[in-house]
């Protein structure tokens, strides 16, 4: 019987047997690797980096509010605005609300008619205010009261003090003194009459110091101390039609008076 003999190298075998199961390996890796949880995970893992280091800032007060600029003041000072404003410090800028910001500033200050709130990544804050105009002082009911030029009621300077309420102001103003209350829902009730008033002196050019109203009867007294009387209760655009014809009358005769009484269909002039 004829015998054949096979002769085989035991490192040759375990060679081909490991590379057979790194072949296998690398299939299975490459299988995985075309999962979709993977390819899935790849893509979004820039956005986990970014939300892990946004959360750290978050957590270390890198997006607080550390600062408040201002713009537009004029009589309303920063220190007073800080002190309204210091609540909203150390708050996170993104929840911030620019509403509460306005509605703190204006309630806490008479003087801001509108407030602008911006904010500046990553920590300040910029807060820009319209101020009223400051125009006239009224003096009614014991109550000394700061006007806009709107006729809006500022603030209350002080209460049964008649005799100073119109000294010793930081504004050039037109003073108001009445008989009768000036001031309802914040407002001035007779603005509009006023206004049409100086807005009529102002075309001619007389600049308006006083206004004393009793009983509806008001006198006007300009900075040359020239007197002017009407009836703010009766039909008030008919002596302003008289005191407009009679103005001009007054500037091209260059006629020099003491004062003038509107209340009359043939108004009653006092000459110097």
């Amino acid at each position: 019987m004829l015998k054949i003999t096979f002769k085989f190298s035991i490192g040759n075998i375990n060679w081909e047997y490991m590379l057979r199961k790194n072949r296998k390996r690398e299939k299975v890796l490459n299988k995985v690797r075309r999962t979709t949880v993977i390819v899935f995970f790849k893509k979004i893992l820039p956005l986990i980096i970014f939300l892990i280091l946004f959360s750290l800032s978050i957590i270390l007060g890198f997006w607080n509010v550390r600062t408040f600029e201002y713009e537009g003041l004029t009589n309303v000072s920063k220190v007073e605005l800080d002190s309204y404003l210091e609540e909203f410090k150390n708050e996170n800028i993104f929840l911030l609300s620019p509403q509460q910001i306005q509605k703190k500033i204006i309630d806490s200050n008479g003087f801001i008619e509108n407030v602008y709130v911006k904010k500046v990544m990553p920590s300040k804050v910029v807060v820009r205010v319209d101020e009223y105009i400051p125009y006239y002082i009224g003096y009614s009911s014991d109550i000394c009261i700061l006007f806009s030029k709107g006729g809006f009621a500022i603030k209350r300077l002080c209460e049964e003090c008649e005799d100073t309420c119109f000294e010793d102001q930081e504004f050039s103003l037109v003073n108001i003194k009445s008989d009768q209350n000036l001031e309802s829902n914040r407002e001035l009730i007779f603005y509009e009459e006023f206004d049409s008033l100086l807005t009529l002196f102002g075309e001619f050019g007389y600049t308006i110091t006083e206004i004393n109203m009793k009983e509806g009867i008001v006198e006007i007294i300009d900075i040359e101390n020239h007197l002017f009387i009407f009836d703010i209760t009766y039909d008030l655009e008919t002596q302003l039609a008289r005191w407009y014809l009679v103005a001009k009358k007054i500037d091209n005769d260059m006629i020099q008076f003491d004062s003038i009484d509107m209340r009359f269909e043939r108004p009653v002039m006092e000459l110097k």
